[in-house]
């Protein structure tokens, strides 16, 4: 994996991290549970890189 790509993964991660804060503080179900599955599926492409 490139550097760049490593980088614009872990600022989407970042993002989606963001995204959950958001649904906690406003009590949002809908959006807590879709935040969590977008961070779950961004970390997964780093995951793998990383036990290479």
């Amino acid at each position: 994996m490139q550097r760049l790509d490593f980088w614009g993964w872990i600022l989407l991660l970042l993002c989606a991290l963001l995204f959950t804060a958001a649904g906690l503080r406003d009590g949002d179900v809908l959006i807590t549970a879709g935040s969590v599955l977008f961070l779950v599926a961004s970390a997964l492409p780093l995951i793998a890189h990383l036990r290479r």
